[in-house]
C-alpha cells in the first residue's frame, strides 16, 4: 500500500464566504491559524484569539 503524505493544511471556507467575510478577514483568520500552531499549548492565545474570532464573526451576518 502506497503512503501519500501532503504538506500543508487544507481550510474549508464556504461558511466564511457566505457570512460574508472578503480578503481582509481571511487574511485576519490566516494569522489567527498560524499564532495558535506556533504556539498551540498558550492558554493566552488561545484565550486572545478565541475572543478576537467571537466579536469577529459577530459582525457578519448570513441573514439581511
Amino acid at each position: 500500500m502506497e503512503m501519500i503524505v501532503t504538506n500543508g493544511i487544507r481550510v474549508d471556507t464556504p461558511v466564511l464566504t457566505t457570512k460574508g467575510f472578503k480578503e481582509e478577514e481571511m487574511e485576519t483568520v490566516d494569522e489567527f491559524i498560524v499564532e495558535i500552531l506556533e504556539k498551540p499549548e498558550s492558554d493566552t492565545v488561545q484565550g486572545r484569539v478565541a475572543t478576537t474570532v467571537a466579536a469577529l464573526w459577530g459582525e457578519f451576518s448570513i441573514y439581511e
